[in-house]
């Protein structure tokens, strides 16, 4: 009975002993004493101060860095508003808002919605197709000057070329006497004035997007890709939507998708929303093979098409085009190539491309 007893003494004494020293511990410490348990207990109170005082400083740093963050956000969504009236309602789509009438970026209610709603990556495409000029395709209206039969703001003076055209001879060489008059028609000295109009050639571009696996490595700000790639074929596009341009566009990976057209501003229209809810497929990438398509289409589909560029969009991570003399052949006399590499180099395809760009 008595090591029983005893047993249990001690471990009353230890509890005892671990009791005291916790309450010590809370305390602070400090001794038994009046005064030092007071100071202790000071000590304590300070503690807890201290702790007190870093949470709140990290809360305030956690809640100064979203602040920052919010208002990156809302910069990116103002640089698109203020940018082009379809890239905004393409982007409140998105958001679930209805694009308003009025100036949308002075709208701050409206603005820290979408910045809050639409995830960074899709503000994104919309910002660098609203931004970007790093590719600058020779994609502007051209303009001709076609004879007309009829009068125009734009006339010249041009020698007759044919007696049929007799009645349209300068009055002042109307007014000559007989004599001078065929003397000057035997010596081709007699001229008319032709009436020009300007006519609108539109550029026409047939667009490969790389849409395969590798598009999804992230540049260095940290997006994929596939962000800069669709924002620069969105970019393209809008001229599409402007009546600027039309475009022929596949997407491919280890195949060339189906054949879509952006003849039309709605046509565009529905083009901008299909590459903007794209993102990458994860397959392969074989752009020989899209090349080889969009040259095919060229050759035989007649129509428009048959007068287009080719313009690749791809980060080149292929070797199936480092037969320079090859992807060559391919393309011939007649058929331009225009390359968009991101994030990326090419040098094969910088040797064989009309205009050659480096993004990212």
């Amino acid at each position: 009975m008595l090591p029983w007893l005893i047993g249990g003494a001690i471990a009353a004494a230890a509890a005892l002993l671990y009791w005291w020293l916790t309450r010590q511990n809370q305390s602070g410490g400090g001794g038994s004493s009046g005064s030092n348990g007071s100071g202790g207990s000071g000590q304590g109170n300070s503690r807890y101060d201290q702790d007190d005082e870093r949470m709140a400083e990290l809360r305030r740093q956690a809640e100064e860095r979203a602040r920052q963050e919010q208002e990156r956000r809302e910069r990116k969504v103002r640089e698109v508003l203020e940018s082009d009236p379809l890239l905004a309602k393409h982007l409140c789509h998105r958001a679930g808002e209805t694009a308003p009438l009025r100036d949308m970026s002075r709208d701050r209610a409206l603005v820290a919605r979408i910045a809050r709603t639409v995830p960074e990556m899709d503000i994104e495409v919309l910002r660098i197709a609203a931004t970007q000029r790093d590719i600058n395709l020779d994609v502007k209206i051209q303009t001709n000057l076609e004879p007309v039969k009829y009068p125009t703001n734009r006339m010249e003076v041009e020698q007759l070329r044919d007696i049929s055209e007799l009645h349209e001879v300068l009055p002042e060489q109307m007014a000559l006497d007989d004599d001078q008059f065929y003397q000057q028609l035997a010596t081709d000295g007699l001229f008319r004035l032709q009436p020009y109009e300007e006519r609108v050639q539109q550029k026409l571009l047939f667009v490969l997007v790389d849409v395969s696996g590798s598009m999804d490595e992230n540049m260095p700000n940290g997006m994929p890709r596939h962000v800069w790639a669709r924002g620069v074929t969105i970019s393209l596009l809008l001229r599409a939507a402007r009546g600027e341009a039309k475009y022929f566009l596949r997407e491919f990976d280890g195949k060339p998708h189906s054949l879509k057209t952006a003849l039309t501003p709605d046509e565009a229209d529905r083009l901008i929303r299909h590459v903007y809810n794209t993102g990458f497929s994860g397959s392969h990438t074989y752009i020989f093979g899209a090349v080889s398509q969009a040259v095919e289409d060229i050759k035989t589909k007649g129509g428009e098409i048959s007068r287009a560029e080719i313009v690749l969009i791809t980060d080149a991570q292929d070797p199936s085009m480092n037969d320079v003399e090859t992807v060559r052949q391919l393309l011939g006399d007649n058929t331009r190539l225009h390359v968009a590499v991101i994030g990326c180099q090419s040098p094969p395809l910088r040797q064989v491309a009309a205009s050659y760009r480096e993004i990212g």
